[in-house]
């Protein structure tokens, strides 16, 4: 561009450099205008080559627009791993196989002995710091548990329930869990609570306790 055609588009580049450096904010058809207008005041000779600088930079913020889009999208449906809630043995001991009991008896013979029973001293030692740790554990399941179902009494669970069918009716025949709690933006518990008494299919495509891996599936629908 010669010293002169640059001067005579030199609004027009200011105008640009600005939307670049935010494009959210770019009139994009006011640009195109002022750009229609700056070609056709150059010579013939000059047009193609001038059009084709400017039309490179116009896209450059085009491009720069779509960028800021697909990240503000991207942050939006793409939970950060500290977001993401934790299961614990309590929330899923209504859906996972916890032990299994095999009854032999009838084809054992017991043994035929007496029992000696003999008397022993109770000793105090030091208990380990890992066993207390799972003991509070075991505790703080027993404690999620009960609050749950304190909750459940308390408040309408059928309106849980209800709200997760109408969803799944509209959008879909099933849906990850976690796209179901952004959907619905209900805490854990209450969705858990409604997929549960709702009769609700849950598959595990993963592995175990990862929440991601969790489907539902609508089987009253």
């Amino acid at each position: 561009m010669t010293s002169q055609e640059f001067t005579s588009g030199q609004p027009l580049n200011t105008a640009i450099d600005k939307a670049i450096a935010d494009p959210m904010t770019a009139n994009l058809p006011q640009l195109l205008k002022e750009f229609d207008y700056l070609i056709s005041q150059l010579p013939r000779a000059a047009q193609l080559r001038v059009a084709g600088e400017i039309l490179s930079r116009l896209a450059e913020i085009i491009a720069a627009r779509a960028r800021w889009l697909f990240d503000e999208w991207e942050e939006q449906y793409t939970p950060l791993e500290e977001e993401e809630p934790v299961l614990t043995a309590a929330m899923l001991q209504e859906v996972l196989r916890q032990s299994m009991t095999l009854h032999l008896d009838e084809f054992m013979e017991h043994p035929d002995f007496h029992r000696t029973y003999i008397p022993t001293e109770s000793v105090a030692g030091e208990v380990e710091k890992s066993n207390l740790l799972e003991f509070a554990e075991m505790l703080d399941q027993e404690q999620a548990m009960e609050e749950a179902l304190s909750l459940a009494h308390q408040e309408d669970v059928s309106v849980w329930i209800q709200a997760i069918q109408e969803w799944m009716q509209r959008e879909g025949k099933e849906v990850s869990l976690i796209r179901l709690q952004k959907m619905l933006k209900k805490p854990l518990i209450e969705l858990w609570l409604g997929l549960l008494l709702g009769g609700f299919a849950l598959e595990q495509r993963g592995e175990f306790y990862q929440t991601e891996s969790v489907w539902v599936k609508d089987v009253n629908g």
